[in-house]
């Protein structure tokens, strides 16, 4: 048997790696931390799978160690091997759960998926090699500082086999079987104490951690309700300041393009201001009255009235006078009393005439005056009226000229109206602070969500940091409780166990030791470079070493010889049980601790054995 090739998917720290086998010695040299212990894990997860281990050690439940952190997807892979002439290929794939694995065995020499048992899923390794899981990690695989050869009922049966036929064989698998699970469940005699009484201390200890359990999976399903809650909240929140900021980006731009409304509005406020204002001007315009002329006469006129009364009198003098004189020559007496008179009226109207003219001289002065002055304020007020009139119709056409230019720029601001752009800005400001604060009030939402969220996941993440799934408490009960019974019945059977061991250890010894003594001596011959000669294998595997002149055991050696003495053991092992039929050895640098010599001749040996066998050296050096 050899292997051809295989692929990791998933495995470990592996992921998605191929790798071409040879015949004879396979070097895979990688750094440390690469991975070479996953790749020999995975070798052996390919033939043995993994039982239902409930074990929550990582370190003792190979399932959890190799399963890829931080996922739940299946992970496996597949490895092409020869076997007695043909070629397969066994594909296996791990899930949480037991029922989750699957393995699919193909025969690709004949084209066809082959047919397996329930026994073949979890013993094809079994099958194929003889030996056990355990066994196979203690014969074909030599971990890094860890060659010891301890005991297993398989390896040992298998030896058995190797001798002839004896009932002791069976004997030995019995009573092997019942001194192992009795020296695991260990009962006191006298007193209270042992394995049951620990059992069935740790049994309710495991029912306590699970009502524990029960109320910390309540808690830690409320807390990641919460955070589910949370985070819906924080999304609907967030989702909603992001549109409100969108719509608030739009209200800004548009404020942007209405930004001229309150300019427009101020203009519109100033044509109306500049028509109240050329009313008013033209109200105080239509109020301006023209003076009336003065109706008094021109002084002229007066004179000439006085004039003709004073001419009438003279006139009348006159005649008298020259009448007198006439009558005076005829009639003295009256004649020179008409002249008289005449005089007299003369001398009156003559005195009278002057007084008149000074009079009336004095009264034209007057009406000139009075007239003059009537003149003066009917031109004064004439002209105030023409220029009043005058300096409202400038303002009034100052006024228009305004109202045009303002019109123009209103038209130019705002063609459709002010009104409504007006409108528009104010609504657009009152919707611009309404979206402001909405945006605050969100924003504070949001910060409040993101406070409830750290501290939700804090606690969810410190609970679940001491968190044990119930699932796998109840599995830990099941566990002790399966223990317990198997407990309860090895104890029974434990003297007649320990009666059996000794018979068929007996019978076993005679068998295979000699031949396994010699094949250990011979290797251990060869690794020593003949330092080491003498040497006895008991039916534990114990080893020991003849050391000046007495027999010792192995753990009084140094450490190098202790590592060859039971890479010897290993040897001897493989050859006692498989002979020419070794399927193939995987070590994992085991010479760590080799010198130089050692390590010459175990490379010597390694490639002797690597002429019939195949051999995986895993390996970070470059020696």
């Amino acid at each position: 048997m050899r292997l051809l090739s295989l692929y990791v998917k998933s495995f470990g720290k592996l992921r998605d790696f191929s790798y071409e086998f040879t015949e004879g010695f396979n070097e895979i040299k990688e750094d440390n931390g690469f991975g070479k212990t996953t790749l020999a894990a995975f070798i052996k997860a390919m033939f043995y799978g993994y039982a239902n281990n409930k074990k929550t050690d990582i370190d003792q439940n190979d399932f959890k160690h190799y399963r890829p952190f931080n996922t739940t997807v299946k992970f496996g892979g597949w490895l092409r091997f020869e076997y007695k002439g043909r070629t397969f290929r066994v594909e296996r794939y791990f899930g949480n759960t037991q029922k989750e694995h699957t393995l699919e065995l193909f025969d690709e020499s004949q084209g066809k998926k082959a047919n397996l048992t329930e026994n073949d899923k979890s013993g094809l390794g079994m099958r194929l090699f003889g030996i056990d899981g355990d066994a196979f990690e203690r014969c074909l695989y030599l971990p890094q500082r860890d060659v010891v050869v301890e005991n297993n009922d398989s390896f040992v049966s298998k030896l058995s086999n190797l001798a002839e036929n004896t009932t002791e064989k069976n004997n030995f698998q019995k009573a092997s079987k019942a001194l192992s699970d009795f020296c695991r469940n260990f009962k006191l005699l006298k007193g209270e104490g042992g394995s049951l009484s620990d059992l069935s201390r740790q049994k309710e200890e495991k029912k306590r951690q699970l009502e524990e359990s029960n109320a910390s999976k309540r808690i830690i399903d409320s807390l990641n309700g919460q955070i589910i809650t949370i985070t819906e909240e924080l999304e609907k929140a967030d989702a909603i300041r992001q549109k409100t900021e969108n719509e608030l980006a739009r209200v800004e731009k548009e404020l942007t393009r209405l930004a001229a409304a309150p300019s427009a509005q101020r203009i519109e406020n100033q044509i109306k201001e500049k028509e109240n204002e050329k009313s008013a001007v033209k109200a105080q315009a239509a109020q301006i009255k023209m003076p009336e002329e003065p109706k008094m006469s021109a002084p002229s006129e007066t004179v000439s009235k006085a004039g003709k009364g004073v001419s009438a009198l003279i006139i009348l003098a006159v005649v008298l006078a020259v009448a007198g004189i006439v009558i005076s020559f005829f009639a003295w007496f009256v004649g020179v009393p008409m002249t008289a008179v005449g005089a007299v009226l003369a001398v009156a109207w003559f005195v009278g005439r002057k007084k008149a003219e000074k009079r009336e001289k004095e009264e034209e002065g007057k009406r000139q005056r009075e007239y003059e002055e009537a003149e003066r304020n009917y031109l004064e007020k004439l002209n105030a009226a023409k220029a009043k009139a005058a300096e409202l119709k400038t303002r009034i056409a100052a006024i228009e000229i305004s109202e045009k230019d303002l019109a123009e720029q209103l038209a130019e601001i705002a063609p459709d109206g002010v009104g409504e752009m007006l409108g528009r800005y104010d609504s657009l400001v009152a919707e611009r602070e309404n979206l402001k604060l909405k945006i605050k009030r969100v924003g504070e939402d949001v910060e409040r969500y993101k406070t409830e969220f750290a501290k939700t996941k804090r606690e969810l993440e410190m609970r679940c940091e001491r968190f044990v799934l119930p699932s796998d408490v109840e599995g830990q009960i099941e566990g002790i409780n399966d223990r317990i019974e198997r407990a309860q019945y090895k104890y029974g059977c434990a003297k007649k166990a320990l009666e059996l061991l000794q018979s068929a250890k007996d019978g076993l010894t005679s068998s295979y030791l000699p031949s396994l003594n010699d094949a250990f001596v011979k290797y251990l011959t060869t690794l020593s470079d003949g330092k080491l000669t003498t040497a006895t294998v008991d039916s534990g595997f114990g080893i020991r070493i003849l050391q000046e002149g007495q027999m010792v055991e192995v753990e009084y050696l140094s450490t190098g010889y202790r590592e060859i003495c039971n890479f010897a053991l290993r040897l001897a092992l493989m050859q006692c049980i498989y002979g020419k039929d070794l399927p193939f050895v995987i070590l994992d640098d085991p010479f760590v601790n080799y010198d130089d010599n050692n390590f010459a001749l175990a490379q010597k040996l390694l490639n002797e054995l690597s002429s019939t066998t195949q051999v995986i050296y895993l390996t970070c050096r470059n020696r």
